[in-house]
């Protein structure tokens, strides 16, 4: 009895143990080694954990770079095909898809990058120094983020938040305080643009208020921040600074395009200490900018302050991205800083108006309730018509022309039938963004063995920016029909025993179409 239950515990326990075992627990058969450096440098980057992930991103191995940026891993794995990622705080992760040679190993490198974020515009703003009521009271904060890292930063966005109180200066109506700057490629910078407004009161002069840009991306690790601190000066107006020209080169854009804005301004002196050469005044919801070039002299450069420029003339290329509808104007501003002084161009307020004309995404979906009907039913169609916006389509017409083989019976609502065209036509006015109206037509089948298509049609005055989805159609399959018909005679109605008799059938088809697989019993 006893030498039965060891026999059963030691087959237990062996049970146990083989059900336990799990990838980790087999010997290595995969290995992966290599060495991290920082971006564009040979210096070694320590603690930079090395992360491998299959295929389907389930986690298998890690490990850390030591002081050499060297490390090595060894695991044991079924794919042959494998994800491995450089992470470290602050750093854009490199992500790398390996295929394993025969001996299943692989060397794998990497550099390690961050966004950089610098400042492109002036924190000083002001109102004007004799009456707040005039002048400019809107400013820009430029933050330029660039991507250091060989590896494309994905996903950015940058967010701007107040860290101080001040009831005067705030983001300008219409401001969205997350920008995003999409994907940014290796060795590339992309702009963030907040558009500010001072409060027009006295008591807004000397205040300040603090603010910082924080900016991420999916594979950028720990968010970068810029901080910030905007002053309100008082701002004397300078009949020396002058703008003397703005144009745009499509005054009248639609919704996606991209326009350039170039300002030709001058000042007084080429020995300011500081210009700051801002479009101010646009509607974010209109407007966003994209970035801008400004010329001086023989140089360039992409920020809105330039110091110690040197020269009088500046030539400003400013990019926007329409974004939605209305009219907004742009007003050049110049400010400097001479000395202990600011000052403003007197001529501020010369602006252009873009006038971006209002879009309506009109659409119509059609459905049948009955796609196999039979000669001399009736079926009905619904339309549903629908305005994607973003602004109230206007004069909104729906045509539905009826094919041969559909003959009208009724509309709901009521629309106006033309039996020459074989068009109902509904006029719905205008359609605020959102609405949506259902139209049906009852019509009777009138032929067999056909596909009937019935398309209908949706329009309006207001532009509309994507016609692909102005049609739509529901189709109708008729079967064919035959109508089989059977005689029977008999040559002798009365005969005798013995007699034959002589039965003859005639089979017809009286139609409408051609009979198939005809079989009489």
């Amino acid at each position: 009895m006893r030498k039965t239950t060891i026999t059963i515990l030691v087959l237990l326990l062996l049970f146990l143990a083989i059900g336990t075992v799990s990838a980790t627990d087999k010997a290595p058969n995969t290995f992966i080694n290599g060495t991290v450096t920082y971006c564009n440098s040979t210096e070694p980057f320590q603690g930079a954990t090395i992360d491998v992930k299959s295929p389907t991103g389930s986690n298998i191995a890690s490990n850390t770079t030591g002081p050499d940026g060297k490390y090595n891993i060894s695991f044991y794995s079924e794919d042959n095909t494998l994800i491995v990622s450089a992470i470290a705080p602050g750093h854009i992760i490199p992500t790398q898809t390996i295929n394993l040679n025969e001996n299943r190993s692989a060397e794998i490198d990497f550099q390690l990058g961050t966004l950089t974020l610098t400042k492109g515009s002036w924190d000083t703003i002001g109102l004007d120094s004799n009456n707040v009521i005039v002048g400019p009271n809107q400013y820009l904060v430029q933050i330029r983020v660039t991507n250091n890292a060989l590896t494309t930063a994905n996903n950015v966005t940058a967010n701007f938040a107040w860290t101080t109180t001040n009831p005067y200066i705030n983001l300008a109506p219409n401001e969205n305080a997350t920008k995003n700057l999409g994907n940014i490629p290796p060795g590339a910078t992309v702009d963030a643009f907040y558009l500010i407004e001072i409060t027009r009161t006295t008591a807004a002069y000397t205040t300040s208020r603090n603010y910082t840009v924080t900016v991420a991306g999916t594979n950028t690790g720990t968010p970068d921040t810029i901080t910030g601190s905007l002053y309100v000066q008082k701002l004397i107006s300078q009949n020396r600074n002058q703008v003397d020209s703005i144009t745009v080169s499509n005054t009248t854009p639609t919704i996606g395009d991209t326009i350039k804005v170039t300002v030709v301004s001058r000042t007084a002196s080429p020995t300011y200490n500081t210009v700051n050469l801002p479009l101010t005044n646009y509607n974010p919801n209109i407007l966003q900018p994209l970035n801008v070039t400004i010329t001086y002299g023989t140089n360039t450069t992409n920020n809105v302050r330039i110091d110690n420029p040197g020269t009088t003339n500046f030539v400003s290329e400013w990019y926007y991205k329409v974004i939605g509808t209305g009219t907004t104007a742009l007003f050049a501003l110049i400010t400097d800083q001479s000395g202990g002084s600011f000052h403003y161009n007197t001529d501020f307020g010369e602006n252009i108006t873009i006038a971006v004309p209002p879009e309506a995404d009109l659409g119509i979906t059609k459905t049948v309730n009955n796609t196999a009907p039979r000669y001399g039913d009736d079926v009905k169609f619904t339309m549903t018509v629908t305005n994607i916006g973003p602004d109230t389509a206007a004069d909104v017409t729906v045509a539905d022309v009826l094919p041969v083989g559909l003959l009208y019976v009724s509309s709901t609502p009521t629309g106006s039938y033309d039996p020459v065209t074989r068009t109902v036509t509904w006029s719905l006015g205008d359609m605020a963004v959102g609405a949506s109206r259902t139209l049906e037509i009852i019509a009777t089948v009138q032929t067999t063995n056909a596909v009937l298509v019935n398309t209908a049609t949706v329009a309006g005055s207001v532009y509309d920016p994507y016609t692909a989805n102005n049609t739509a159609s529901a189709i109708v399959g008729v079967a064919p029909e035959a109508d089989l018909g059977i005689t029977k005679t008999v040559n002798n109605t009365a005969p005798r025993y013995g007699d034959d008799v002589k039965f003859t059938m005639t089979v017809t088809n009286i139609g409408p179409d051609t009979a198939a697989d005809v079989t009489v019993a």
